[in-house]
């Protein structure tokens, strides 16, 4: 069963094109299998998420019938002078821009110094804010168990690759965004979400926007995704992101010299058919290679809130929980346990030569019996394992103590566990009232 986010991009699109690929997604919705799931969401001044994850087709038809597009004039101010119109679809999209000859670039800041450091600017906070919103989306569908798609619909790509040629115009080059696109692809690809890029402006007339073209493969490599543009059927490329999925494979990776020096390490996988067709491998280039990754606070209150969802009844981690009755319930609301981890579902590393390591953070959520939260706390930490304790590890599982204050009116324990390092989710659930029994109404 696939699942796969299309986002709307308002803040970068044209409004003519936005109604173009509303349209294109309308007519893919119409015909959705009953294994796709599809969630909505689009991207104006914040990230709104119209519609979370069904197969429903006329739930999702319905609301998107309600949405009609963003005027964003955000896009019209950045274009600057190094911007010019032109490269229509038919003439449906006369203000649609596309980057000038590199020529003009040399003489612009000399022609409208102030012009050219406006949209730089906007063109900056343009592309921080969209990088950002990718970065929630990724937090949002974390805990989804496998593979999932990211369908971008976006008349503008201007993240990376736009300003490559600029520098000279960019004392400190802050305009490349490197730094902004290693992250985004970090959490993209802790995620197990793969985006495919899809260009809303269609078959372009004009100049080619090779430059927007250059970043939508470089993020669409970075996480094992394609890019389409030069295209009117983005219904077709959203079909093809989604049947992307149909079949897939999890490989592990260990590198045998272990090099944490937290830059990106490209891997390759190669496909042995002899006597058969070429197989297309579609695959992300890398990792980044760091110890353990830390949750940001967004990335940690995504986690929250996903924490008490049904999205946790998943087996990406294999939990048990061991529970130590407590002596007296009446005089301690204390609750010991042993969480237990199948050893083959945790990205145990090495760290060097006799060591392995790893890092995971638990969320401990209290619910009443109406399903509200009534408390939720986190454990993070990361561990190192010795040459014997390796070993018991892979015997007999990962094990370690946690105890947990229940709160008054509390009836269900929710432990979920979230692997660091491949982003696997395990839960697990104790009801309460077998070692805290409600108490008896006075007679």
């Amino acid at each position: 069963m696939s699942a796969t986010v299309i986002l709307l991009d308002g803040l970068n699109t044209q409004i003519a094109d936005q109604q173009y690929a509303r349209l294109q997604v309308i007519k893919f919705l119409e015909q959705i299998q009953p294994q796709d799931r599809v969630a909505l969401y689009t991207l104006g001044s914040n990230l709104r998420m119209l519609h979370d994850f069904t197969h429903d087709a006329s739930s999702l038809l319905a609301i998107l019938q309600q949405y009609s597009g963003r005027l964003s004039p955000d896009l019209g101010r950045s274009a600057g002078p190094r911007e010019r119109p032109g490269g229509e679809r038919g003439a449906a999209n006369p203000q649609n821009f596309v980057l000038d000859a590199p020529e003009a670039d040399i003489f612009a800041p000399f022609l409208n110094p102030m012009g050219v450091q406006e949209a730089d600017f906007l063109i900056g906070d343009r592309a921080g804010r969209t990088i950002d919103a990718l970065k929630e989306i990724g937090n949002h569908v974390a805990l989804l168990p496998g593979r999932k798609n990211l369908v971008w619909v976006s008349g503008s790509f201007l993240t990376a690759a736009n300003l490559q040629d600029l520098e000279m115009n960019t004392p400190d080059g802050g305009l490349l965004f490197t730094t902004d696109l290693d992250g985004l692809s970090r959490t993209l690809n802790n995620a197990s979400l793969v985006v495919y890029p899809v260009d809303a402006r269609g078959l372009v007339t004009g100049h080619p926007d090779f430059r927007g073209f250059a970043t939508m493969d470089a993020i669409a490599k970075r996480t094992g995704g394609k890019a389409f543009y030069e295209t009117n059927d983005i219904f077709g490329a959203i079909r093809s992101a989604v049947d992307d999925s149909v079949v897939s494979y999890e490989l592990g990776y260990y590198p045998e010299v272990a090099n944490w020096d937290g830059t990106f390490h490209k891997i390759k996988v190669t496909v042995n058919r002899p006597g058969a067709p070429e197989a297309t491998v579609r695959i992300r280039q890398g990792y980044f290679a760091t110890h353990g990754r830390t949750m940001t606070p967004q990335a940690r209150q995504s986690f929250f809130s996903a924490a008490v969802t049904n999205l946790l009844n998943s087996d990406g981690i294999g939990v048990t929980l061991r529970v130590n009755p407590p002596a007296d319930a009446t005089a301690t609301r204390q609750l010991t346990m042993s969480v237990v981890l199948d050893p083959q579902d945790l990205s145990v590393e090495p760290k060097d030569a006799a060591h392995w390591t790893g890092t995971l953070g638990t969320v401990f959520v209290q619910l009443d019996d109406k399903g509200a939260v009534v408390s939720a706390t986190d454990d993070a930490f990361q561990f190192t394992l010795g040459p014997d304790q390796y070993q018991k590890m892979l015997q007999t599982g990962l094990s370690y103590k946690e105890s947990v204050p229940i709160q008054p009116g509390a009836s269900e324990l929710r432990v979920v566990v979230r692997d660091a390092t491949s982003g696997r989710i395990g839960a697990a659930t104790i009801p309460l009232a077998r070692y805290f029994p409600p108490a008896k109404p006075a007679s």
